[in-house]
């Protein structure tokens, strides 16, 4: 189970992944640029659904995110001004 948490001022996650019954220490809070500005992206979910996401949401939002059929993934996103967006 993943934990990421935002109170308005520090964005915190937990670092466990696991590959196959084999727990691996992930970074789950990455920079990126959303709407321009500068922001931080917690994700939990498959990995490559997570990165499909941080990559996108990197790429400015540019063309259409395929998660596939079932997704398994929540992101949290926080931009410098402070909004916060949850998909």
């Amino acid at each position: 189970m993943t934990t990421i948490a935002y109170d308005g001022k520090t964005f915190a996650a937990d670092r466990q992944t696991t590959f196959g019954g084999t727990p691996v220490a992930t970074p789950k809070i990455v920079k990126g640029k959303f709407k321009g500005e500068e922001c931080f992206i917690g994700t939990s979910g498959e990995v490559e659904v997570c990165t499909a996401i941080e990559d996108w949401i990197k790429s400015g939002c540019k063309g259409k995110l395929s998660l596939g059929d079932d997704p398994q993934v929540a992101a949290l996103i926080v931009v410098k001004s402070g909004d916060v967006y949850f998909m």
